[in-house]
């Protein structure tokens, strides 16, 4: 049977059939209803969708950003799909469909197939209530690379800011009233505690957004062991820093406000990657419920 249409099972277009009898372009810049609803994460020219010679539906990634999947797996050439086959673009998801499961012309697109048309037996158990739900394999991926928005890194950063100086400036204070650590000890100067601060703070969340800000499967380790090997760094220049004659107090001191900083910033960011997935899951799986 001929495919014709991808049903948008997952995004910004959600409950949508695009025709493919003509090659579709999928991407910000696209026409026809291949922006998939203003889709943020697409790149300008993100993908193309189109008709083989034998009828078969054959997706392309066009070099895009955050790449282009088949069933949960990433593609680098032209991929040939079948009825089923689930196609993951930012953050929407295509499923392919056949003619006789598309909505007639001059239907709404609604999400729902029409009546007496019904799918496929062997595709029964993908239909819910006319909507079908985005594979489970492909749900499990795509939560996986659920983005960060922005937003939640920004406001993350300007919250931690003042709970780190604080701590620091306590960490400094006891440090000189009960500890006799000096004062001229360059760790315990006010601008250095604060350039610490707000390094680490900057740092750490702009590598954060780089790896999770866009759809990403990989391993929040990468982000970490980059973010651990900068803390030894900065910790071998604080302490290099110390006087011949400094004592234990003062290398204590100097390690802990070096270390306040990522001990309170990575909690909370990897916080902020787990709300994101399990936000990700959660408007996922609303297509699986009735519409």
């Amino acid at each position: 049977m001929t495919l014709t249409s991808v049903e948008v099972v997952a995004g910004p277009a959600a409950g949508r059939w695009l025709n493919v009898d003509e090659p579709l372009l999928i991407g910000r810049e696209a026409v026809g209803g291949g922006d998939l609803g203003g889709d943020p994460e697409l790149s300008r020219r993100h993908a193309r969708i189109s008709l083989g010679e034998d009828g078969r539906l054959l997706v392309e990634d066009l070099g895009s950003t955050n790449g282009t999947l088949v069933n949960g797996v990433p593609v680098s050439k032209v991929t040939v799909v079948n009825v089923g086959d689930a196609v993951a673009v930012g953050t929407s998801v295509l499923r392919v469909v056949t003619a006789k499961e598309s909505p007639p012309v001059g239907a709404s697109g609604a999400g729902r197939s029409p009546k007496g048309l019904e799918a496929p037996e062997h595709e029964a158990d993908l239909a819910i209530g006319g909507v079908h739900a985005v594979p489970t394999d492909l749900l499990s991926v795509l939560v996986a690379r659920a983005p960060v928005p922005r937003e939640w890194i920004v406001r993350a950063a300007l919250s931690i800011f003042p709970v780190i100086l604080a701590l620091n400036l306590t960490i400094r204070t006891a440090a000189e009233e009960y500890f006799n650590v000096s004062t001229n000890l360059t760790v315990m100067h006010l601008h250095t505690i604060i350039i610490i601060t707000v390094l680490q703070i900057v740092g750490n969340s702009v590598s954060f957004y780089g790896n999770f800000g866009r759809p990403a499967g990989q391993s929040p380790l990468r982000w970490l062991s980059i973010g651990l090997l900068v803390v030894l760094v900065l910790l071998t220049l604080t302490l290099s820093s110390l006087p011949s004659n400094a004592d234990a107090g003062d290398y204590v001191v100097t390690i802990l406000i070096v270390i306040m900083g990522p001990a309170i910033i990575y909690p909370i960011m990897l916080g902020l990657r787990l709300r994101a997935q399990l936000a990700a899951g959660q408007r996922l799986r609303v297509h699986e419920t009735m519409r």
